[in-house]
């Protein structure tokens, strides 16, 4: 009888050992699922407020480029357009001349 009592008595410890044992790693994997998911969700932020830094830097920086863009382009332009309205005028002058020579040679040949 003192034999089933001690058996008995081992067996419960046992399973409550065991089932004990099943809860306390339940609990942890809890406990490191609920660490692990927030740990993802703090870099998921992080991750969203480096992509906006980077977007508004290089924003920014394109704005920059634009304006040096600008600022340099301008000179530019106006540099073209200033030769351009120059070889229009030596265009003319160069049409007048060629008017001017035409004309006298038709002189020359009615003389002849």
């Amino acid at each position: 009888m003192i034999f089933v009592v001690i058996a008995s008595g081992l067996a419960f410890g046992l399973i409550i050992s065991f089932v004990l044992s099943w809860f306390k790693k339940k609990h942890l994997v809890n406990i490191a699922e609920k660490t692990a998911k927030d740990i993802l969700d703090e870099a998921e932020d992080r991750a969203h407020e480096l992509i906006d830094d980077v977007q508004e830097r290089s924003k920014d920086f394109a704005e920059v480029l634009q304006e040096k863009l600008e600022a340099e382009l301008i000179p530019i332009q106006e540099r073209i357009e200033q030769q351009t309205r120059q070889f229009e005028e030596k265009q003319e002058e160069i049409k007048q001349l060629l008017s001017e020579k035409n004309a006298r040679l038709n002189e020359r040949q009615q003389k002849f």
